[in-house]
């Protein structure tokens, strides 16, 4: 069994897991205070791109704690993460940039 012979890519899956998770429930969350113009949704939003741009670089250091991995094991999951934080920073990019520009957003969200 995998989970017997490197208990650390279990470790690294769980903690994997739980971040996605957060961060899927806090973008859930996000997206139903913008649905309802509620005020300080694009603060909401603006925090979620951030947290979002956050997890995936600190997930850089995931490959690091699965302990005794096989080298080319932790080589793919570099370079997956690495892949991961490019694509965050450039959704971090645009949705940030719209959210701070936009006059249709400052129209519908006058308090920010």
């Amino acid at each position: 069994k995998v989970a017997d012979r490197y208990p650390g890519l279990v470790f690294v899956a769980v903690l994997e897991a739980i971040g996605r998770l957060a961060i899927v429930t806090f973008g859930v969350y996000t997206g139903l205070r913008l649905r309802r113009l509620q005020p300080g949704a694009v603060l909401t939003v603006n925090r979620y791109l951030l947290g979002s741009l956050v997890w995936s670089i600190l997930t850089l250091a995931l490959p690091s704690m699965g302990g005794d991995l096989p080298a080319r094991v932790v080589d793919a999951m570099r370079v997956e993460y690495d892949q991961e934080v490019v694509r965050a920073l450039v959704v971090f990019a645009i949705w940030y940039s719209y959210f701070r520009v936009s006059k249709r957003v400052k129209e519908a969200f006058p308090a920010g």
